[in-house]
């Protein structure tokens, strides 16, 4: 418990990175990155193999209790495509660049 809270803490002082929003929609856990939203792990982790400078952070966002069991797979995809630099948010409240600041309701 003590440790979650630290790591929390450590997380809100940390620059915004480059988001992956993850979304748990009917059981299956779904991947939004820029503006493109992908349901099959295989598709998020071609894209991140796809991106040369490994050295960027990679935000894994989450916004509800259920969209939380997302975040080790989304974790994984991230990890095996070369990247390790990798913080863990909730994303109430947060504003990236891009303009994405919360992925759209599943239908």
């Amino acid at each position: 418990m003590i440790a979650s809270f630290a790591t929390a803490m450590i997380a809100a002082w940390q620059p915004l990175g480059e988001p992956v929003f993850v979304r748990a929609d009917r059981g299956r856990c779904t991947f939004q990155i820029q503006d493109m939203i992908m349901s099959r792990p295989a598709d998020a982790k071609d894209w991140y193999e796809g991106i040369s400078d490994k050295t960027q952070q990679i935000d894994i966002v989450w916004f509800s209790e259920a969209d939380r069991r997302c975040i080790a797979k989304a974790r994984a995809i991230v990890r095996r495509a070369g990247f390790t630099h990798i913080i863990v948010r909730n994303g109430e409240g947060l504003e990236y660049p891009s303009g994405l600041s919360r992925p759209p309701n599943p239908a």
